[in-house]
């Protein structure tokens, strides 16, 4: 998938990529005649014929418009940022999961810090993550990354939405039995490595978050990518979290937990 201006695009007509996208397809060595598949990162897709390709720009030519249907309810996913990349993983996996919006929270205990100009290069690696892993599985839909966010910051994001549940081993209730809205935005709250700490779980719940459980466990992020933990996890699907992604991903975006 290309990532490309569809403004007006309509069967027949003509669209041109260029820059890193034109590159990357250059790369992929996409030639005349080949079938694409083009996104304007917002939901809107189109299924294109290539008729020219060059390094720095690539045309082709609209032979469907594939557009995703709306969804009625928008996961946002608060992340607090950990150390080294496994925030890069947890955005991949909201990414693929279908999160509409993922904020990078700077809380108490997180062991990275993420201030100034160190703030503003996680806002644009977290968002290149997101980019590259929509193209990956073919999500016309690009989250929005917001990073560093504040306690203060997601407690307001919490008290907007429709529901928001905090990921803690406090918690009494599954995830998969607490209720979720039809409609609006749902917050999942995503601890750092030391745990959130009370002051933030009473900010959190002050707001409206609720507690949630997703394993009698406490899981570390590099659980993402071990299939035991995948399938702990398995039967959370039922949330809606996955929206079209396959059952056994599900664990990926609640896996990425970290109390302590």
């Amino acid at each position: 998938m290309f990532i490309a201006d569809l403004a007006g695009a309509s069967v027949g007509s003509e669209v041109v990529v260029t820059g890193a996208e034109a590159h990357h397809a250059h790369v992929m060595r996409i030639a005349s005649g080949e079938q694409i598949l083009l996104s304007d990162g917002a939901g809107h897709g189109a299924v294109a014929t290539v008729t020219s390709a060059a390094k720095s720009e690539l045309k082709a030519q609209v032979t469907e418009l594939a557009p995703e249907p709306a969804v009625a309810r928008q996961f946002v996913v608060v992340q607090a940022l950990p150390k080294r990349n496994r925030g890069e993983l947890a955005v991949q996996a909201a990414t693929e999961l279908g999160a509409a919006k993922i904020l990078g929270w700077q809380a108490a205990r997180s062991i990275a810090k993420a201030k100034g100009e160190r703030g503003d290069k996680l806002q644009r690696k977290w968002q290149a993550t997101a980019l590259a892993s929509a193209k990956q599985c073919r999500q016309l839909r690009v989250p929005e990354v917001i990073a560093p966010v504040s306690t203060k910051q997601v407690a307001e994001v919490i008290s907007d939405a429709a529901a928001a549940f905090v990921l803690h081993e406090a918690a009494t209730e599954s995830l998969a039995r607490l209720p979720l809205p039809e409609t609006g935005e749902v917050v999942i709250v995503i601890g750092p490595e030391g745990g959130i700490s009370q002051a933030e779980l009473a900010e959190f719940q002050a707001a409206g978050a609720m507690l949630g459980l997703i394993s009698s466990n406490v899981l570390h992020y590099s659980s993402m990518s071990k299939p035991h933990g995948r399938q702990r996890c398995s039967d959370m699907a039922e949330t809606g979290l996955s929206v079209t992604r396959t059952p056994t991903t599900m664990g990926a975006i609640l896996e990425v937990q970290c109390h302590g």
